[in-house]
């Protein structure tokens, strides 16, 4: 076996750990899962699941990573000056609910959300490591404004309040109610009534 095909197949031992850790976690809980059964349901030793993870609490912190890159992949943007704002938002606002609404992320958010709440201990700098997903809306924000195309007292306070209207029509919804995911056609229609609310209140009187 080559180094790539062994580098490979570690690659697939890891995803299958971190998958059987997510059924384990959702059937069980954080508390009564163990590594013997993650090792099980993963089909591997416990020593190829230490090789990867340190411990129960290592592998629980892989996965809420896993979603807090997703959700920072989604925040990503820069201001284009050229470009009408509200044309930015509202693309970004379709992005934000296209995310949340994909099967894989709200399996992650409703393990990570349960978890939290359970185990005090793990949530302890969860909420400030979702908080910095919400950086590049924040910078976004703060651009506009200095562009005088919005005008807002507080940047996290309108970002708080924005992404509170999209996790409203796609995301808590799911989590709560088990709601169907958004359509592409329902996503785009949420975009733009959530942007034009939130232009048609913030928008500059220059």
């Amino acid at each position: 076996m080559t180094t790539e095909e062994k580098l490979k197949l570690s690659e697939i031992k890891r995803h299958d750990i971190l998958e059987a850790a997510i059924e384990e976690f959702q059937l069980h809980g954080y508390d009564m899962t163990s590594i013997d059964r993650i090792a099980e349901r993963a089909k591997v030793s416990k020593r190829t699941v230490y090789n990867h993870f340190k411990n129960k609490e290592d592998l629980f912190q892989e996965i809420l990573t896993c979603l807090l890159k997703t959700a920072c992949a989604a925040n990503t943007m820069n201001y284009e000056p050229n470009i009408p704002p509200e044309k930015q938002l509202k693309k970004f606002i379709k992005t934000q609910i296209e995310v949340f609404s994909r099967t894989e992320t709200l399996k992650l958010a409703r393990l990570v959300l349960v978890e939290l709440i359970r185990s005090p201990t793990l949530s302890k700098d969860a909420f400030n490591e979702f908080r910095n997903t919400e950086n590049g809306l924040m910078k976004w924000l703060n651009q506009a404004k200095k562009d005088k195309c919005l005008s807002f007292p507080d940047t996290s306070y309108v970002t708080n309040q924005l992404m509170g209207m999209i996790k409203t029509v796609s995301f808590w919804p799911q989590i709560l109610e088990n709601a169907a995911p958004l359509s592409k056609k329902e996503c785009e229609k949420q975009a733009t009534i959530i942007a034009k609310i939130f232009f048609g209140f913030y928008k500059s009187k220059k």
